[in-house]
């Protein structure tokens, strides 16, 4: 499959509301390159996952979707082969507490898989696919003919945009609800977000398994939607460089 992966990808994001720990969801979309890549992409996914008893095969407007979850364990795992030593072998099932702790350390987060429009998409959520192949279907429109995408577009190029590694664009108003709210509540911790295991690897407690305190307290924030206003789109471009890599980044009014 490695060799029908081309040299771009995109990746989006939202949130989904109403807000809680697992409102935010991702979808990496890949490029495929070559003859009849899209098809021999789909079969190899297919094979992946066709045996697999966590993945659940979905079709959704004619287009086949695998999701895995990873809340149930595989069944027959009760008893494994252990190599103790050098000779030595035992079939003795492992301990429950060991067994539980390294299912929870190879856990996988649960994911959507499909080949849409000659690219693999990958997602956290398999509504976000169906949500992005409604969009792509029926829509009509696409992101670089919106008005704030084309606004935070021409401020990059003014600032340097060329030749970039990465672009980013951002609706503000959106993407920082997740987090605001969940400041507010009292749960940013526990959440799912990309920022909240930011914080938690920075700030998280050394002891294993144990949830951060939250240090603010956001429960007096005013409601989001009195703040949102003040809130516009921004955009971000990487360059790379021979001793690494050059970003700049704006944030502008809402019109």
């Amino acid at each position: 499959m490695l060799a029908y992966l081309g040299t771009r990808a995109t990746l989006l994001s939202d949130v989904k509301l109403p807000v809680n720990t697992k409102s935010e969801r991702l979808l990496a979309v890949v490029e495929l390159v070559g003859d009849k890549a899209a098809e021999h992409v789909a079969k190899t996914v297919e094979k992946a996952f066709k045996n697999d008893p966590q993945a659940k095969r979905r079709v959704y407007q004619g287009q086949v979707i695998w999701e895995i979850t990873q809340d149930e364990g595989l069944a027959g795992e009760e008893t494994e082969l252990m190599i103790e030593g050098t000779g030595f072998v035992s079939t003795e099932a492992p301990k429950v507490e060991e067994k539980k702790k390294e299912d929870e350390d190879t856990k996988l987060p649960n994911m959507a898989i499909t080949v849409f429009l000659d690219h693999l998409v990958v997602s956290t959520h398999v509504d976000f696919i169906q949500d992005f192949i409604d969009h792509e279907t029926k829509s009509g429109g696409n992101l670089a003919q919106a008005n704030d995408y084309q606004r935070v577009r021409a401020e990059l190029t003014s600032l340097g945009s060329k030749n970039d590694s990465f672009l980013f664009f951002s609706r503000t108003d959106e993407s920082y609800r997740a987090t605001y709210e969940l400041l507010q509540q009292g749960k940013l911790p526990e959440a799912e977000t990309m920022l909240a295991r930011l914080l938690n690897g920075i700030l998280g407690p050394k002891e294993e398994g144990a949830l951060r305190q939250q240090e603010i307290d956001g429960s007096k924030l005013p409601n989001f939607d009195l703040v949102k206003k003040y809130l516009g789109p921004g955009g971000l471009f990487v360059q790379t460089e021979d001793n690494g890599w050059w970003l700049v980044g704006c944030l502008i009014k809402k019109q």
